[in-house]
């Protein structure tokens, strides 16, 4: 049986590992190593998709930062949490360069058995003819005719606002709260990636242009009341849409990964979702091996009937925390605090929150 990725993002790569440890044989076509050394960007990882890696690259934690508590604040008051999440027994994200973890998992590729490179250009790949010579088809790229042709129809929103990334270097502290604060422009995250170093997540509305990068830089000092000594890198941006595709699969060919699914980066749960659909897609694979069965167009059935409605579900969580919040931020202060003390002294509310964080739906 013989399976052709399409793509060679992080997403595309743990995918191949996974099948690849499974004794299936994966032709991974791609047109360029998607390598950044200086990138601002950054991938938080929750504690259950993380087990699930260590499985596939056991050098993942030395590479990766604890983060033991996630706090949610109004940029009405920085001296108190609207919410706290924390546990005794697990961390509640392992944060990551990208373009550390990446250059990792690409040298773990280096003599892989079982594993076929292919460089080609991904705009005039011939799916129709790859599809009879491949059991599978996962294209995470989608830039092809028949991709165009058949994944096209979606559910889209946009948000109008842009994310600003980069990276605050400040004094050594114990660095392991992860914080997000509520403005009346958006959201800013503070995502620590070690002792001395924390990666800034900034959604605004958009603007003719980027933003100057003092004005930015001059936004986190405002909300900033965690750090002290700041500079910072270089500064990405990117627009910020929702959008989930209404067919999953055509013949034996799978639409997968940020292709698939993109929302609001303000819970850090994008690639998150992408990691949940690979180990669905690998016990679906594990249980038709262990029957015997064919591998063919039939597990990518299964994969869309369960996890279309779980995808949708947790992305429409997603943008409606957004939207809370968004109107949540202009509320009066008062209302604000009696509302979110009632919901933080809600243990069980607190409890499915984090749960929901960790594994998805």
């Amino acid at each position: 049986m013989k399976i052709c990725i399409i793509g060679s993002g992080l997403t595309s790569l743990i995918l191949a590992k996974n099948l690849i440890k499974k004794n299936l044989y994966v032709d991974l076509i791609y047109e360029n190593y998607q390598k950044e050394p200086t990138s601002a960007r950054t991938i938080g990882i929750t504690n259950q998709n993380f087990q699930f890696l260590k499985h596939l690259f056991p050098n993942l934690k030395s590479r990766s930062f604890s983060i033991k508590e996630i706090q949610i604040f109004n940029h009405n008051d920085l001296d108190s949490a609207l919410l706290k999440f924390r546990s005794n027994k697990i961390n509640q994200m392992y944060m990551f360069k990208y373009h550390e973890i990446y250059n990792y998992i690409i040298n773990e590729f280096k003599n892989l058995k079982n594993l076929k490179k292919i460089k080609k250009n991904l705009k005039t790949l011939d799916l129709n003819y790859l599809s009879k010579k491949y059991d599978l088809i996962i294209d995470t790229n989608l830039q092809n005719k028949f991709s165009k042709k058949n994944f096209y129809k979606k559910i889209k929103k946009d948000y109008f606002s842009k994310a600003y990334v980069t990276i605050m270097y400040h004094d050594k502290i114990d660095n392991s709260i992860a914080r997000q604060i509520f403005t009346k422009t958006g959201p800013i995250a503070f995502l620590p990636i070690s002792n001395d170093s924390t990666s800034i997540v900034i959604s605004h509305k958009k603007t003719i242009g980027d933003l100057d990068k003092s004005y930015l830089e001059k936004l986190v000092i405002k909300y900033n009341k965690f750090y002290k000594t700041l500079k910072f890198s270089n500064i990405q941006s990117f627009d910020l849409k929702f959008s989930l595709l209404k067919s999953y699969y055509s013949k034996n060919i799978l639409a997968f990964g940020d292709k698939l699914h993109q929302i609001h980066p303000l819970a850090g749960q994008g690639f998150n979702m992408n990691i949940r659909d690979i180990k669905y897609l690998s016990k679906e694979i594990d249980r038709k091996i262990s029957l015997g069965l064919l591998i063919d167009n039939t597990v990518l059935e299964e994969f869309q009937n369960r996890r279309k409605s779980n995808n949708t579900v947790f992305a429409g969580t997603i943008d409606f925390i957004y939207e809370f919040f968004q109107v949540e931020s202009r509320a009066p202060k008062y209302l604000s605090k009696k509302l979110f003390k009632l919901l933080n002294n809600s243990k069980l509310l607190s409890r499915y929150s984090s749960i929901i964080a960790d594994k998805g739906i």
